[in-house]
């Protein structure tokens, strides 16, 4: 029988995650202000800073996908020498990749601030950046190891965790921004050193719910990092692809919106103005509670995958497309019903932008039903080692897609800034289809599925399903498990076993 999960369940992990993301959307917010009191020049370094940070973060901090997907999946299989194994990759490799972009902070903020007109925003901006880039290998080390308590379906210990690292990050900054408490007045170069010890002590946090909790045996030793690195690389192989696609994904698609602005530019100030209210605050603001339900979809998904329930992954990835579905109808209607008290309330001084404000709020808040599917299912796609597909659909999506039909729609068509925006409802529906069809159709548990019970076996190696059930059960028919050793009806996430 498969395993079984419930919308408690669901809401438990996913939950934590919103308030996280909501948490660091009130650090940042609160930095900025600190710097805006010292002046529009060190907001207009920071600014350009936190564009370089911002696509490294993207690029290479999606190490917490691969720590994330390992162990979700290790976890359900009950392999606890491969966790100890995705444990000293998840420490190893980002702080090492860390340590490599710390080495080259000077020449990375020296060609981030080299076009720079302003010779006060590049001396300050520069300055700044170089410091700043010095947190990498911690912020990498954090992000990783946060995937990893998240794969083993722990959610809660990293919302309290942010919330001690933003509390500090708070009154470190204020404290040697500003040079309180006899400290010396360090303007944004505090804000910097700040962003260090926050994420030093995010990753000493993260360590200790790790062995507190016992995520992990206490055997870590040399023959352990020996098996990892050296003798047995399949753990390595796998963290490196799935962090490497999710990275490339994120980063590209980050890059996609810089050319999109490019775009709306060409429409004059007022249009850039509507689509920073629109997509970065109105929209952005709403992906944050899609957001937490990719994260949930993504553990139990590969939980389920881990454990071979195959039968169990379509009822699951339903469910929980019913959930969000209903928060997103919920969120939707509440943004449709405000967006004109929205347009106005971003731009109370300029009709115009508040008038096309409302109108693209009611136009991508239809989309966000779409987009909720499609950001959940990919989630599933991650949890079941697919990270290649997600990450080639979503680089071809944006590139081959949003671009070309957003430049179509409002240049060529003359429907402006609208054009763009119903580009993003093609691009949204594109995506769904297609990665409902590689999930629902294309993936090899459907063939499971399709099986009659007394033939449902799984083969040795998954992946090539068709040839090892044609050709291994003539050679070799022990190797085969029947299905009913692993199906065994349980909650969804019980106590994490205690290893001693």
């Amino acid at each position: 029988m498969s395993t079984q999960i419930t919308v408690k369940d669901v809401v438990k992990l996913a939950w934590p995650e919103f308030f996280v993301q909501m948490l660091i959307v009130v650090a940042c917010i609160t930095e900025m202000f600190f710097i805006g009191k010292i002046g529009v020049v060190y907001v207009a370094a920071v600014s350009i800073a936190c564009i370089v940070t911002t696509l490294i973060n993207n690029f290479l901090g999606e190490c917490e996908a691969g720590s994330r997907t390992l162990v979700a999946k290790f976890f359900g299989a009950s392999d606890q020498d491969k966790i100890n194994k995705a444990f000293l990759v998840s420490i190893i490799v980002p702080f090492f990749v860390g340590l490599i972009v710390a080495a080259f902070s000077r020449q990375i903020s020296f060609l981030a601030f080299y076009m720079v007109g302003s010779s006060d925003v590049n001396q300050i901006g520069y300055a700044y950046l170089n410091t700043v880039l010095k947190a990498v290998p911690f912020s990498l080390t954090f992000f990783s190891l946060t995937g990893f308590i998240n794969g083993m379906g722990d959610t809660l210990s990293p919302f309290f965790i942010r919330v001690l690292m933003h509390v500090a990050n708070v009154l470190i900054d204020a404290v040697l921004i500003f040079g309180m408490f006899g400290f010396p007045k360090l303007g944004i170069q505090g804000a910097a050193i700040a962003s260090i010890f926050t994420y030093f002590l995010g990753c000493v946090l993260s360590a200790f719910v790790i062995f507190n909790k016992q995520f992990v045996a206490g055997k870590i030793n040399f023959n352990l990092f020996k098996s990892s690195f050296w003798q047995n690389w399949e753990v390595l192989k796998e963290y490196l692809k799935i962090s490497r696609n999710v990275g490339f994904q994120f980063g590209f698609c980050d890059l996609a919106m810089y050319f999109l602005a490019l775009i709306i530019e060409r429409f004059g100030v007022n249009a850039l103005a509507v689509h920073q209210i629109v997509y970065y605050q109105v929209y952005s603001s709403l992906q944050l509670l899609i957001y937490s339900f990719y994260v949930a979809c993504w553990i139990i998904i590969g939980k389920i995958f881990g454990s071979r329930d195959y039968l169990g992954i379509n009822p699951a990835i339903i469910k929980i497309c019913k959930i969000v579905s209903v928060v997103a109808l919920v969120s939707v209607a509440t943004i449709i019903a405000f967006s004109s008290f929205l347009g106005g309330f971003f731009s109370p001084l300029n009709i115009e932008v508040a008038n096309a404000s409302s109108v693209a709020i009611k136009l991508l808040g239809l989309n966000l039903l779409v987009d909720a599917l499609y950001v959940v299912i990919s989630g599933g796609l991650l949890g079941a080692d697919d990270s290649r597909f997600v990450m080639l659909q979503g680089v071809f999506s944006e590139y081959l897609i949003l671009l070309p039909l957003a430049y179509i729609f409002s240049v060529t068509c003359g429907m402006g800034l609208i054009g763009v925006y119903f580009a993003f409802c093609f691009r949204t529906v594109f995506n769904l289809l297609t990665v409902g069809w590689r999930f629902f159709v294309s993936r090899e548990w459907n063939k499971v599925e399709n099986l009659k019970p007394e033939q449902q076996y799984e083969p040795a190696y998954f992946s090539d399903y068709n040839l090892q059930f044609g050709l291994q059960n003539l050679i070799d028919e022990d190797i085969f498990v029947p299905t009913n050793v692993f199906f065994v009806e349980q909650p969804f996430f019980k106590k994490p076993r205690i290893f001693r």
